[in-house]
């Protein structure tokens, strides 16, 4: 009987771990259970053990999504078509984040552009997947829906915290403010509530020019320092796609401060403006009914798998703690990388990381 008893948990415990974790037809429609993958990309940061090799994820993005009720699994870099087109199947929503590597030379870039493709191809058959690009997630956006071809501005908008000016009355009439309150959007208008870490925008100029405006309703502006209007909010008129130039997760969870990030707001209206972006994508994401095949798979693709580092302790770079992931060799992404290096080196000269 014991033994009996013994096979019986084991069976139970077997079964539970490669049990659906949703229904493929949900009879429902909301997905309460969402888990959004967000994009990795290679380090080049001042952490020397993980300075040849690795990629990595701000933890303020997890936390950011975890705080609006999501579930996050990084997405690799260096992987093949077959890796992203099945996790594509699994997630129900993708984040592109903001960081330090390049738009079109990249291995961040040749992912996000496969990711992308794949979104567009799912929304086009009714199967409704958002996307989120914040900072260089957003540029990437544009970059993927201009055929591949940069529009970007030099410009200079780096740790300055700015209010939104928005570019209609009704700005309620769209999908990413439709539900946000009278004081929360008074907020938003007036108080500078979303802080830019960016050396590169989009005008209005170069929006239309790649016809950026048939796909995108821009909802936002700003102005950099030398008063260069740049295109700061947009969303898709078609699709659950979004992008941000500002950083919303950092108000709420990066608290560095150095000679570079002196001006990441943390008032609590500037919390709240954090608060509401991530509760919207994430209230899109409960929209889309992909599921892993068993609870085992997810679990084994959850970002609860990796431990984070606490990067911030040395005052140093943008990030008080990130999640770090080994590159795999990959021969058709050597060539992105060797660019990549020489333009990072580039850069150090005249920039840093944000």
């Amino acid at each position: 009987m014991k033994t009996f008893l013994i096979l019986l948990a084991f069976f139970a415990l077997f079964s539970s771990n490669n049990a659906l974790v949703c229904e493929t037809k949900p009879s429902l429609k909301i997905n309460n259970r969402p888990v959004i993958g967000v994009l990795a990309q290679r380090y080049w940061g001042s952490f020397k053990q993980y300075s040849k090799g690795y990629s990595y994820i701000a933890a303020s993005y997890v936390k950011y999504l975890e705080s609006a009720g999501a579930r996050v699994v990084p997405i690799f870099v260096s992987e093949d078509y077959e890796y992203y087109k099945k996790l594509m199947k699994q997630i129900n929503g993708l984040l592109l984040p903001g960081g330090n590597n390049y738009v079109g030379n990249s291995e961040y870039s040749d992912a996000a552009l496969t990711l992308w493709k794949l979104s567009i191809q799912a929304n086009t058959n009714d199967d409704y997947f958002p996307v989120w690009g914040t900072c260089l997630g957003f540029e990437m956006i544009l970059f993927a829906q201009a055929n591949q071809t940069d529009y970007l501005t030099k410009c200079e908008s780096n740790d300055v915290a700015l209010p939104l000016n928005f570019t209609r009355e009704n700005i309620q009439n769209s999908k990413m403010f439709a539900e946000i309150n009278p004081q929360l959007l008074k907020i938003l208008k007036n108080e500078k509530v979303t802080v830019n870490y960016h050396h590169n925008c989009m005008t209005y100029t170069n929006f239309t020019k790649a016809r950026l405006d048939e796909f995108f309703d821009v909802l936002s502006t700003n102005e950099d320092v030398t008063g260069l209007q740049f295109i700061s909010t947009i969303e898709a008129k078609k699709y659950p796609i979004y992008g941000v130039q500002f950083h919303p997760e950092k108000n709420a969870y990066e608290f560095i401060v150095n000679s570079n990030h002196r001006n990441t707001p943390h008032s609590f209206n500037s919390i709240l403006t954090t608060q509401y972006f991530a509760n919207f994508f994430v209230n899109e994401t409960r929209k889309n009914f992909h599921c892993f095949k068993t609870q085992l798979a997810e679990n084994k693709a959850l970002i609860y798998n990796f431990n984070t580092e606490f990067t911030g302790i040395s005052g140093k770079g943008s990030f008080d703690e990130l999640y770090f992931f080994k590159i795999s060799p990959s021969t058709k992404t050597k060539s992105s990388f060797i660019i990549s290096v020489l333009l990072c080196l580039t850069n150090m000269l005249f920039t840093v990381f944000f």
